[in-house]
């Protein structure tokens, strides 16, 4: 029997206690812990599916590792748990019903999920998550996590921590080279101080549009962007035949998928492959050369990830 195995038959024992000791409710406050040492485990993706395999409720683990999660309806659901470079864990169903908070502790065998240094070749996965058991489908687990909880970290308010951002002004040559930069403001808050425009109207529009003046404006990607359904949809994914340049690290890319025609962007996602985590995401602009008919091979830039000790994740710098 495989350690996946054990410990899904480990988290459905524990889920079938807390049903049996409660009638359940239309809420679930939710205690992640380690099933060996027995401490929280913070910063964890929480999520509640229904029969379809739908999320319908999802949070991150506060410090203590608990989270609650408000559920749409009764019904069966099942709590799925990940965690970056740690396999992840779903439950069995889970009967809810009532309506007043109901308690459930997760205990989480840690069975880490390091990404071997071999590639595999395999062939681009286009307009869908990539599945199975594949390198590029634990690649791309890895991304999604990482940039789910990191979306979720700076719209929790509770879990949003204080930030000075500074935003530059730059001047750029007919190639699109930096010929000077200057910071034009800096600001502090908590939580989210910057956003990229809606991905549903990125994958419409697209990321560069030209404007009355017959100027054009740039659009650059954050991790929500990054993470949703438009953009997967929009975009195929691969991981290449050969290790990365940057020791350490493997790349997932991605691209326009084919027949694309709006202005888009590719890149490289390079993760950790002794941890998981993803540490920084480059793109780049890929238009019509009708629309910009010069070559601008530095247009582009970069999203980089940082977790904190707490499990939260943020974007220390977004350039573009």
């Amino acid at each position: 029997m495989s350690a996946r195995q054990l410990a899904t038959i480990a988290l459905g024992a524990t889920l079938a206690g807390a049903l049996a000791s409660d009638a359940g409710a239309q809420a679930l406050r939710v205690q992640v812990l380690d099933a060996t040492t027995g401490t929280a485990i913070a910063g964890a993706l929480v999520a509640a599916l229904d029969a379809n395999g739908r999320v319908v409720a999802e949070g991150l683990s506060s410090p203590d590792g608990t989270r609650t999660l408000r559920l749409p309806a009764a019904g069966r659901y099942r709590l799925r748990v990940r965690r970056i470079g740690m396999r992840p864990f779903t439950g069995t169903a889970l009967a809810v019903e009532g309506v007043a908070t109901r308690e459930v502790t997760l205990e989480i065998p840690s069975t880490r999920q390091a990404l071997a240094p071999v590639r595999v070749t395999a062939d681009a996965v286009c307009g869908r998550t990539p599945e199975g058991d594949s390198r590029l489908a634990e690649l791309f687990d890895q991304f999604a996590t990482a940039l789910e909880a990191t979306r979720l970290s700076l719209a929790d308010s509770a879990q949003a921590v204080q930030l000075e951002a500074r935003q530059f002004e730059r001047e750029l040559a007919i190639d699109l080279s930096v010929v000077a930069s200057r910071t034009t403001r800096t600001t502090t808050g908590a939580g989210r101080i910057f956003v990229a425009r809606d991905a549903a109207a990125l994958a419409k529009d697209g990321f560069v549009v030209q404007e009355p003046d017959r100027g054009y404006r740039f659009f650059a990607p954050d991790e929500a962007v990054l993470a949703s359904d438009d953009f997967v949809r929009t975009h195929c994914f691969s991981a290449p035949p050969a290790d990365s340049l940057d020791e350490g690290f493997a790349e997932l890319r991605f691209r326009p998928a084919p027949g694309r025609r709006r202005p888009d962007i590719a890149g490289t996602a390079y993760i950790d492959t002794l941890t998981g985590e993803p540490r920084r995401i480059t793109y780049r602009y890929v238009f019509p050369r009708a629309l910009l008919p010069v070559a601008a091979p530095h247009a582009g830039g970069e999203v980089q990830l940082e977790r904190l000790v707490d499990g939260s994740w943020f974007v220390p710098r977004w350039s573009i």
